[in-house]
Order: C-alpha cells, then sequence, then structure tokens
C-alpha cells in the first residue's frame, strides 16, 4: 500500500497540472469559435477534473494520513500515468502557445490555432475517453472516508500498473524459485557467501520513496537514458551537487531499466547497488562487486552455475574464506554477463566511498573495456575531480541538477506534506505562490535546500515573517546548516546539549540505534548513577529541535543524518568556531563520551536490584539501549584505551568482585553472540560459562592492555581456567572467544591485530603460560596454543610474528598440529618470515626435522636463525637438548651444501654424520647425497 503522504502529495502535483492545461485548452476555445466539439468536451472534462482534485485535495486534509508502508509502492500508478498523460498534452500545447506569440492579426491567429491544433480528431477522442476513465477514478475516490479506502480505489484502477508488475512478478518468482527452492545446499552457501547480508533493495525502496511524481522524466525522457538502454557496452556518469536529488534519480532510473529487463523474455539482466555513508560495509570495492555477482546468478541457471564453479574453486571446506582471496570478482562478473544478451550495472553513490573511492572506481572502470562486451554500466556521484580522471573520457559524463519543473513539484509537495501534518498554515494564497517561486528560483537544483527552507519556514507563525525571511534566505546548504545552529544557540542550553548529542550518536554509533534506545541514551549523564524517571525525551522533541538535521528512517524504527551533506558539514566545523564548535564532530573526543555513556549506563545501581540474572532476554527487551552499551562499550575507545575517565568506568564494570552488573553484562554479551533464546538449557549454558570466567578473561578476549594490567595488580589469576580458556586462549580468540556452537571450529577464530599482540604482550609480561592447552567448550577437544592462534581466518604477517614471539617466550611450542592448522604452505605463501620467528628450541622433537625442511624450501640457501648462537652451542657441550639441536641443524647445512656450517658441527664431540633422524630415518650424509 502506498505512503499516504505521497499519495496526498501526488494529489497536488496533478491539481497544478490540471489547472495548467485546463487553462490552456480553455483559450484555445475561447479564441476559435469554431474548435471541433471534442475538443470542447475535453476542457469541460478538465474543468470537472480540476473540481474533483480540489475537493480530493481538501478532503485529504481531514481523513487518516497514518503512513503504511507495507509494499514498495511509493504512489498509486494510477495517478502516475495520468500525471504523464497530461504531461505530455500540456508540453504539446505549451510548444502551440509559444507560437502564437509571434503572431500578429487576430484573424490570423485564429487561423492558425485551427490548425496548430495540436492532435487529430482520433487522439483528441482517445485523450477523452483516457481522461473520462481517470475522472471516474478520482470521483469513486471522494466516497472514500479513510485515506486507505481512497488507496484502495487507486489500486484497484491501476491496470496498466498491475501489467507491468504481472511481468516484473513473473521474473521475481522466477528468481526466487531458483534462489530459495531449486538451489541445493551448496548452491545456496555459494550465493549466501557472495550476497553478504546485502540488500540494495531496501536501500532501493527508501530512495523510491523520496521519489515525487513526475521527476526525472527530463532524464528518464533523454537521448542519453535511451541510448544507455538500446546499445551495447554504453557507459553514463551522471555527476551533480550535493542535494541535487542523484539517489532519488537512481531509483527512477532503476525502475525503468527493471521494467525494460522483465520484459525481455530473460536475455537481459540488471544488477544495482546504492553506496551508503552510514553502513561501511557498502563502500568496499568487493561487497559491491559481490552483491551486483549474486544479483546477476538469479536471472538464469546458467549464470547460477558459473557463480558456483568459482565459489567451489577458491571456497576450502572448513574454513572461512574472505572475499580478497577470492579470483578476481571482475572476472566473474564479465563470465557471468555472457549469459545474457544485454546487462545492465547501476551504481550510485561512489562518492561516498571516501578513502575507499579509488579502489572502488578501479574495480569498476574494468567492466566493459573489451570492445564487444555487453555489459552497459551507469554510475551517480558527485562532480569529484578523481572520479572524473578515472572516468572521463571513456563515460559519457550527464550534469545533473533539478530542472525547475522537478523543483516545483517538489516545493508543492513539500508544502502540502507540512500542511498535511499541520506544520505548516498559510493564509494568503499569493505568500504561498511567493514561496514556491522563490524557492524554485533559489534552489540551484538543490532538492536538499529546499526541504530544510520548507522546515525553517514552518518554525514562523505568521504569513508576513514568511514573506520577509523569503528576502533573506541562505545561499547554499552549508549557509544553511550554519543558520540552524544559529536558531538552535538561541534556545535553552537543554535543547543545546540535546541537538549536539542528537548529532553524536547519529554519525559515530557503532550500529544504528532504535528510537527507544536513543531517547535512552540521550537521557544519561556522565556521573550518574542510576535510572532516572522522567528524563528521556520524547521522539517528537528530537525531531522538532533537530529539524533539517535529522529525519525519521523509512522503516519507522531509527533516525538518522537528513542527508549525507549534514555529517560533512559537523565534520567541517574548524574547532576555532566558537559558535559552532560543540556541535563539531570530533571523531576520537567524541567516540570516547560515547563509550563513556555505555559505561555509565552499564554501571547504574538500579541494574543490581535485577532478580533474574539469568533473563537476558527480558532485560534486553525492557532496556533498549541495553544491548547496543553491552557490545559496543570498549569499541568506543579503541586507540584510547588509557583514557583515565573511560578506564576508570572500565574498572568498574569488570571489577574484581564479580558484582551483579559484571554478571549481567557477561550473560547478557553471551546472550547476544550466541542468539539463543532463554530456556532451562540456555539458562544451564550460559551459567556453566559464567563459573570460571572472571574479569580478566574478559579485558583479554576484549583486548584491552591497560584493564588486563589493572586487574592483575588487583589479584586476579593471570593463568586462571574457564570454559573459555585461561585469560591468553582470550586475548588470542578475541571477540571469536564468545562463538556459536554452530560455527565450524576451523572458521572460529577472529582476524590477528595489533590490538591482539599488545593484549598477548601485556598478558606476558605479567608471567602468563603459553603450555597450557585450551580446551574448545563446543567441540570438545584440547588444542595447543599456538594451534589457536593459527585458526585466525586472515592472515597479516607482523601482528602474528608478534604474537608468536610473546607466545614462544611463555614457552609455547609448535607441533605438528598446530603446524598443520597454519598451513604454512598454502595460507601464508612465501612463510619465511613467520618460519623464522621460531627457534628451533621453540619447536617440539617430533617436528623439527619437518620445521628444518620447510624452513628450507620457504628460505632457499640462507642459514636459518638457529644459526645464530651455533659456535655458543658448540662450546656449551654436545649432549642432551643441545645435541638434538645440533643434530638438526647438521641436517640443514648437510641438504643446502652449507660446508662452512658442516665442518664446525662435525668437529664438535658426540656429532656423526651417519646419526640418523627418528622422524624420517635418514642421516646428514644421506640428504647431502641427496642434494
Amino acid at each position: 500500500m502506498a505512503d499516504p503522504l505521497s499519495t496526498a502529495s501526488a494529489i497536488v502535483g496533478l491539481v497544478a497540472l490540471v489547472d495548467q492545461v485546463f487553462r490552456r485548452t480553455f483559450r484555445y476555445v475561447r479564441d476559435v469559435k469554431s474548435a471541433d466539439r471534442s475538443i470542447r468536451d475535453l476542457a469541460n472534462l478538465l474543468q470537472a477534473m480540476c473540481g474533483t482534485l480540489h475537493v480530493l485535495r481538501e478532503r485529504l486534509h481531514v481523513i487518516d494520513t497514518t503512513p503504511i508502508t507495507d509494499d514498495a509502492c511509493t504512489r498509486p500508478q494510477i495517478l502516475e500515468e495520468c500525471w504523464e498523460l497530461l504531461k505530455d498534452i500540456d508540453e504539446k500545447l505549451s510548444k502551440y502557445e509559444r507560437s502564437d506569440r509571434v503572431n500578429g492579426a487576430q484573424s490570423v491567429q485564429q487561423a492558425l490555432r485551427k490548425l496548430r491544433w495540436p492532435f487529430d480528431a482520433s487522439s483528441t477522442k482517445e485523450l477523452l475517453d483516457q481522461l473520462a476513465r481517470f475522472n471516474d477514478v478520482l470521483t469513486t475516490a471522494l466516497t472514500a472516508d479513510t485515506m486507505l479506502a481512497v488507496q484502495d480505489v487507486f489500486q484497484a484502477a491501476g491496470q496498466l500498473r498491475e501489467d507491468i508488475h504481472r511481468l516484473e512478478r513473473s521474473l521475481s518468482m522466477k528468481m526466487n524459485r531458483l534462489m530459495m527452492f531449486e538451489l541445493n545446499g551448496e548452491q545456496r552457501e555459494a550465493l549466501g557467501y557472495f550476497k553478504r547480508n546485502s540488500d540494495p533493495w531496501v536501500r532501493h525502496n527508501i530512495a523510491a520513496k523520496l521519489r515525487q511524481t513526475g521527476t526525472g522524466k527530463w532524464f528518464l525522457d533523454s537521448d542519453d537514458y535511451a541510448a544507455w538502454l538500446e546499445e551495447l557496452n554504453c557507459h553514463l556518469w551522471l555527476s551533480g551537487i550535493p542535494g541535487a536529488g542523484k539517489t532519488v534519480l537512481a531509483s527512477a532510473i532503476i525502475d525503468k531499466a527493471r521494467r525494460m529487463v522483465a520484459s525481455s523474455g530473460g536475455t537481459s539482466a540488471l544488477a544495482y547497488f546504492y553506496c551508503d555513508y552510514k553502513d561501511t560495509q557498502t563502500l568496499e570495492a568487493s561487497n559491491i562487486l559481490s552483491s551486483l555477482v549474486a544479483q546477476l546468478s538469479g536471472y538464469n541457471e546458467e549464470s547460477m552455475a558459473i557463480l558456483l564453479e568459482q565459489y567451489q574453486t577458491f571456497h576450502k571446506p572448513g574454513r572461512q574464506t574472505t572475499l580478497e582471496e577470492a579470483p578476481s570478482l571482475v572476472d566473474l562478473l564479465q563470465h557471468m554477463s555472457t549469459t545474457f544478451e544485454e546487462v545492465y550495472l547501476i551504481v550510485d553513490g561512489l562518492d561516498e566511498c571516501g578513502h575507499n573511492t579509488l579502489e572502488v572506481l578501479t574495480e569498476l572502470n574494468k567492466l566493459g573495456v573489451v570492445e564487444e562486451s555487453n555489459i552497459s554500466t551507469l554510475f551517480l556521484s558527485r562532480h569529484e575531480l578523481d572520479i572524473e580522471h578515472a572516468l572521463l573520457p571513456r563515460y559519457r559524463h550527464v550534469s545533473i541538477a533539478a530542472r525547475n519543473t522537478d523543483l516545483k513539484m517538489f516545493v508543492y509537495a513539500q508544502m502540502d506534506r507540512r500542511t498535511l501534518e499541520g506544520r505548516l498554515i498559510i493564509d494568503v494564497k499569493i505568500v504561498k505562490d511567493k514561496i514556491i517561486d522563490k524557492l524554485v528560483h533559489n534552489a540551484d537544483g538543490m532538492f536538499r535546500w529546499v526541504a530544510c527552507q520548507n522546515d525553517y519556514l514552518c518554525e514562523l507563525t505568521t504569513d508576513n515573517e514568511r514573506e520577509r525571511a523569503l528576502d533573506d534566505l541562505p545561499p547554499d546548504l552549508y549557509s544553511t546548516y550554519e543558520r540552524i545552529l544559529d536558531r538552535v544557540n538561541k534556545r535553552p542550553a537543554s535543547v543545546r546539549r540535546l541537538v549536539q548529542r542528537t548529532v553524536k550518536w547519529l554519525i559515530l554509533a557503532e550500529s544504528p540505534l532504535s528510537i527507544a534506545a536513543l531517547r535512552e541514551a540521550l537521557a544519561i549523564e556522565l556521573g550518574q548513577a542510576r535510572a532516572v524517571n522522567g528524563s528521556k525525551p520524547s521522539e517528537q522533541s528530537i525531531l522538532r529541535h533537530c529539524s533539517s538535521l535529522i529525519r525519521k528512517s523509512a522503516d519507522e524504527e531509527h533516525i538518522e543524518p537528513a542527508h549525507f551533506t549534514v555529517k560533512e558539514f559537523l565534520r567541517s566545523i574548524p574547532a576555532s568556531n566558537e559558535a559552532h564548535r560543540a556541535y563539531r564532530i570530533d571523531d576520537v573526543a567524541d567516540r570516547l563520551f560515547l563509550g563513556r555513556v555505555c559505561l555509565t549506563y552499564l554501571n547504574f545501581d538500579n541494574f543490581g536490584l535485577i532478580e533474574s540474572l539469568g533473563n537476558s532476554s527480558e532485560r534486553l527487551h525492557v532496556m533498549s539501549l541495553r544491548e547496543h552499551a553491552v557490545l559496543f562499550w570498549s569499541h568506543y575507545a579503541q586507540g584510547q584505551f588509557d583514557d583515565a575517565s573511560w578506564l576508570g568506568l572500565a574498572c568498574t564494570q569488570l571489577s574484581a568482585g564479580k558484582s551483579v552488573n559484571f554478571l549481567a553484562w557477561l550473560l547478557d554479551y553471551v546472550h547476544v553472540h550466541l542468539g539463543h533464546d532463554d530456556g532451562e538449557d540456555m539458562y544451564t549454558l550460559k551459567e556453566r560459562l559464567a563459573k570460571g570466567v572472571g574479569p580478566l578473561h574478559c579485558a583479554a578476549f576484549l583486548q584491552i592492555p591497560p584493564l588486563i594490567a589493572w586487574l592483575i595488580e588487583q589479584g586476579q589469576d593471570v593463568n586462571a581456567v574457564s570454559a573459555f580458556g585461561t585469560p591468553l586462549h582470550c586475548a588470542i580468540r578475541g571477540l571469536g572467544t564468545v562463538q556459536s556452537p554452530d560455527v565450524d571450529e576451523a572458521s572460529s577464530g577472529f582476524p590477528i591485530t595489533e590490538q591482539t599482540a599488545d593484549a598477548i604482550g601485556c598478558l606476558v609480561q605479567h608471567s602468563a603460560d603459553a603450555s597450557l592447552s585450551c580446551q574448545l567448550v563446543w567441540w570438545g577437544r584440547s588444542v595447543s596454543t599456538l594451534e589457536l592462534l593459527f585458526m585466525t581466518p586472515e592472515i597479516d604477517p607482523r601482528p602474528l610474528c608478534m604474537c608468536i614471539r610473546s607466545l614462544t617466550m611463555a614457552r609455547a611450542r609448535l607441533d605438528s598440529a598446530a603446524a598443520n592448522m597454519a598451513d604454512f604452505d598454502n595460507r601464508y605463501g612465501p612463510a619465511t618470515a613467520i618460519l623464522k620467528c621460531f627457534d628451533v628450541s621453540h619447536v617440539q622433537e617430533s617436528y623439527r626435522a619437518t620445521f628444518i625442511d620447510l624452513l628450507a624450501v620457504n628460505e632457499g640457501k640462507a642459514a636459518p636463525k638457529m644459526y645464530d648462537n651455533l659456535d655458543l652451542m658448540i662450546q656449551t657441550g654436545s649432549r642432551g637438548p643441545q645435541r638434538q639441536k645440533l643434530h638438526a641443524q647438521l641436517r640443514y647445512a648437510a641438504r643446502h651444501d652449507q660446508v662452512s656450517i658442516l665442518e664446525k658441527i662435525l668437529a664438535a664431540e658426540g656429532v656423526n654424520v651417519d646419526d640418523a633422524s627418528e622422524a624420517d630415518g635418514l642421516s646428514a650424509l644421506h640428504l647431502a647425497a641427496r642434494g
């Protein structure tokens, strides 16, 4: 069902358009006395439609306008069709009127007008029939007494829309059957891997809801767009200033392309993507391309087969694979495109990718480079130099700026929407006309600027004030935002604080807060000891005081920045700007503030009064902010763990006394990560996990060195064993410590980072023992510390080497199980740097021969680190462990013709060239003979 406000705004647009068409038709009939009867009938019908629409418009002011958004449709298709028909009539009549102005005598005008009526008799009759049907629908809508009933009338009348949608549904059903019912388990796994929880349809639906009826037709009807749809291997770049409506236009472009693809009989395919600054996952080249690949695979079984084949070649069973490890996604996409005659790819918001923009452009620019390619691409972004240099001259460039006709429709809709909401009441019609003219004239192609000025005009109380304000409108978006902050600064301190904190939460929150959670967060003051009833601001007050800076999300569950430019503006405020610096976004300081708010909240005394510790579901449901605070209080201090104010609160949260607050946090953390409902089995499981899991284990898996050190100083046992292992094991696995039992064991690790290395180093400095094994609670077996380390799914040699050096100092030893998990030959490529972190004394005896051979393969004939202490070892004797080390070095030197080393070792007492290895039965002499 369409959003009623979109329905109302569509009616407003039709009122203005029908009025205009009627006036032009009436002038023709008035001046041409002998006008055909069909033309007079048309004028009468248009007059009747004007009356119907005016009455319907007024009626919509008083009936229910509660938004209903359970369908992708944003406005009734029947009104879209009516708009397009009237627009076509208007354009042709306007050409006739323009030509009339150049003529002189009245008699000549009349003669020419009769000849110039732009429709023949049959076309005029067809127009009469079509408009009569539309008027019947509008008249029927007048009988409805609820918005739902009005929408039902329009929906039932949309026969053309239904025809189009029947084709779309046919293709959609085919895709859904293929994806959801006909795929086997491996195909579903492959598709799910590439989709990566990315759903561009959600963002498309949001953009489509913002689209005003009739706007964007200047491009949809343009030669550039027609050529893009008709020609193979055609490439367009649409650029525009901030606020010009690029994303909304993208949604219209996608809709039209999708209708064409749906009618192609399966020979064409469309894939699209929206880059959104609010979701960093959408700003990475691999995620953009993988989403496009996943969409193409849904059109036919041949493309799905290619996807599956490629997935099988790089995906290793039992191990989590990253997109970066996959073969080129561009190559895969181009291979899949060969199963179609035409492929259309649309990507919006390239400029929102920030520091990833160059990488994204580099990858996307590889598409369709071959002359015979059937891929056509269309990108939308701001006009930025790096994008221009990457795309031109290969891409045809079209500059986007909102046309006056589009702006006028947008202004009408904006004003009418605010009137329906009771926010804008204009008594004098001439003032309304002046507002419309001024906003359209000054907008400079920016829909966003118009919306902000409309919000400002709503704040004024009289028509005279609004009329005076038109003479002093800000020239651009940044000036507009500055004026908004100036107005906020004139309000009470509580309002200023509300606005300052709201924008910080919306821009910097690790995950979007629900409206209820945001209200709870805004009620918290640092230093507050308990929750206070009546301190939460209302949703309406947040939206009112932050007007033009924020908006309610399409799902009605969240509040978000109103536009990308809001975030940019708040980040750009200079620290020296005394008037506005309190609103400035400072990533480091403001993230620390959010972390302190989360900890203040978790430390509330009220939480210590909870009777049922085990009931996480109830606790997380009742306390809206709790899940966010439980998960992210440490994230906000990344890189700033030494901050005294934050650390003090963290020490309170993880105090050694195992307070109720600490236990509740731990149980909730486990509950959220495991994703289970509360029940007897889950309660028993969480209870078992909580036993033995202390604050130090938690500080370790959160990888916070200052907190680790403080807890050890408070007497926590650095080697305490728990269901998660020792604190050292927790530090290695990081957030993977709390992992669902459904996750495969070999895929359960988290990336090893420098933060991991710092946490491990801190524990080792405080006497952590790496020789202790770790019991994996879900899989019922023990692993060594190094085997646990090598479970990491992503390899960054530098922090990994830092971890190895710390762990070997703490008695960790490399064995065959750990080496197998490491898979040096395949996972690490040239693994020399990692292997050289180990002295032979760090390798279990049973694995030393294999280790030396592996080191030799990776290092060539360069002497390994184990030669560093050779002279000292020879001097101190060759019995016991020293003899084993010398024997390992002898084997290596023999295999790689290290003659000088061989002479040194063989001169040592007790070393024999014929001594055979227990592992493979070969002596140094055998190895030298093999060469």
